[in-house]
């Protein structure tokens, strides 16, 4: 499982991995994807539609879960 977040910025579009965390909110999307770089650009795309702010990336499943979330 990994988490990325964006930053509170909506100028800025980089996402960075906090390490050892699980968003635990029901997410507005759940797909499923190649890898955590099409994770990453589906939150992208869904940025200013859906507010993605997060994603869990679930390596065993190979699913992704986008979130509305504003974490610190």
């Amino acid at each position: 499982m990994e988490v990325l977040v964006s930053s509170a910025s909506q100028e800025e579009i980089y996402f960075k991995k906090q390490k050892n965390t699980k968003l635990l909110d029901k997410p507005f999307a759940t797909l499923t994807n190649s890898d955590y770089f099409c994770c990453l650009q589906k939150c992208l795309q869904r940025k200013y539609t859906d507010y993605c702010t997060a994603f869990n990336w679930v390596t065993s499943t190979r699913s992704c879960q986008l979130f509305s979330a504003n974490l610190c």
